[in-house]
This record gives structure tokens, C-alpha cells and sequence, in this order.
């Protein structure tokens, strides 16, 4: 088994195919659902619940690749396994490497603002020859995290991560259909070491 999954892994890479692995194990059919030869475009999900959640991640809220491919929470508001699956068009996939790009996201000097114990939600940006990891908890109480004494970095920061995370969901396609596997490992092809920012 193991050596099938390696084989067919280094095929894939090879030739830029999805990956196709047969198998019962939970795990391998999380490789054949999420790994294939390019990470996807954007990503967003949930990497940790925190010290007191009781939950499990990873999450996903969605993810979209350059062939069209789209793979989206049910309901984005909540953090589940609750997955469907579907298509944009070519045009769609343009319009938004460019409205991505707008919003600066390769321009941040900072990519990672975390509190200890809570939350940290990942987003991924990766065309062009750039990729961006993003980390944040999305938490917008005063005198917390990121908006205590907040400085024009920071606010670049979150216009930047509210601005993709709205594009992305904006172009869910209006035909999906439930998506079979869960989320249950982040393909090590969607991690960049981020830049831990503190100030």
C-alpha cells in the first residue's frame, strides 16, 4: 500500500495529473481528495480551534484551482466537514488572480499575527510565481491581537485577508454537488513558512 501511494504521488508530480489512490484508510482517500501536483490558487482554512475548542481541525472554508476546480464549505460561517464541490470558468479564474493581486496580498511585510492559545486560520495565495501563507485568527475585539495600537501595516494586513477571503467565497459556483471526503490534513504542498509578526 505504502509503496503504491509513493509511486502514484511521484506520477502525479510528474505528469501534473490528480492524484488517484485506491484504498479504504482515511487517510489516503484525504491524499487522493486534496494532494495533486500544485497546491490551489487560494486556500482558506482552519488550522487550530485554540487550547479549549474540544474540536478537531483542519477546516476548510475553501480552496480554488487554477483548472477551475472548486472545493467550498457548505456553510462558510462555520467550521465543519460539511464540503461541496464544482466549477468556475477560465474568465472567472483570470478575474480573480487580478482583483487578488490588487488587494496587495504579495505586498505584505507581515503575514502572521497570532495569539497564544487561540485560533489560527491559514490563507493561501499561490500563482504567478508567488505564494503567500497568511495566519490569523479573524478576531476583531478591541485591545486584542492585531487591534491593540493597530499601525498601517496591520490594517494593510486585514484589508488584504478580508478583501481575498470575500473574492474567493464570491465565486463559489451556483452548481455544486456534496463533496464525499473530509478535510482532514493540510497537504504539506499548501504550507510556506510565514513570516511570525508580533509588531
Amino acid at each position: 500500500m505504502i509503496a503504491n501511494v509513493i509511486t502514484q504521488l511521484m506520477a502525479a508530480a510528474t505528469i501534473g495529473a490528480n492524484i488517484q489512490i485506491t484504498g479504504t484508510d482515511s487517510g489516503v482517500r484525504q491524499l487522493r481528495a486534496f494532494a495533486s501536483a500544485q497546491p490551489p490558487m487560494v486556500a482558506v482554512w482552519c488550522e487550530d480551534m485554540g487550547w479549549f475548542s474540544g474540536k478537531r481541525p483542519p477546516y476548510l472554508r475553501i480552496a480554488i484551482w487554477e483548472d477551475g476546480r472548486v472545493i467550498f464549505a457548505k456553510d462558510p460561517n462555520k467550521w465543519d466537514q460539511k464540503l461541496r464541490q464544482g466549477r468556475i470558468p477560465s474568465d472567472r479564474v483570470a478575474a480573480l488572480k487580478k482583483q487578488i493581486t490588487a488587494a496587495g496580498v504579495f505586498e505584505l511585510t507581515g503575514t502572521a499575527y497570532l495569539v497564544p492559545d487561540a485560533h489560527i486560520y491559514c490563507m493561501l495565495v499561490n500563482f504567478g510565481g508567488k505564494q503567500s501563507l497568511l495566519e490569523w485568527d479573524e478576531v476583531e475585539s478591541p485591545n486584542y491581537g492585531i487591534n491593540i495600537d493597530p499601525t498601517p501595516k496591520h490594517l494593510k494586513f486585514k484589508s488584504a485577508w478580508k478583501t481575498v477571503n470575500r473574492l474567493a467565497l464570491a465565486v463559489r459556483p451556483g452548481e455544486s454537488h456534496p463533496f464525499p471526503h473530509p478535510f482532514n490534513r493540510v497537504p504539506q504542498s499548501w504550507k510556506k513558512q510565514a513570516i511570525k509578526t508580533s509588531d
